[in-house]
């Protein structure tokens, strides 16, 4: 799950919940400078084959309009793409990924 606002620096959090009730937080969004990590996560997580979490924020990358960022409990966050980062790609998505069976993900129409 992930939260759009909080964590330590404010811009939202990615966190796993166990059945316990016990919190781990697995990503503090805009912990890199100039928030090339992304903040504000919106929408759901999808989880991928392999037990990596995809999501997307609204702001922050390297561009400011936004990631698509994934995260494993071993190895953190990934951003997998900055929106802006060619013509016409768009920017601040604010809605859950798909992800097809070959791995793919799609984005909100």
């Amino acid at each position: 799950m992930a939260t759009t606002q909080g964590g330590t620096n404010g811009q939202g959090v990615v966190f796993e919940l166990t059945p316990a009730g016990k919190e781990t937080v697995l990503h503090t969004f805009c912990s890199q400078p100039n928030c090339t990590d992304g903040a504000g996560p919106y929408g759901g997580l999808v989880m991928g084959k392999k037990g990596s979490l995809y999501g997307t924020t609204n702001a922050g990358g390297a561009n400011n309009g936004g990631t698509v960022f994934e995260v494993t409990p071993k190895a953190g966050e990934t951003v997998v793409y900055s929106f802006g980062s060619q013509s016409g790609d768009g920017g601040n998505p604010n809605a859950a990924l798909i992800m097809d069976k070959n791995g793919n993900l799609y984005g909100p129409p």
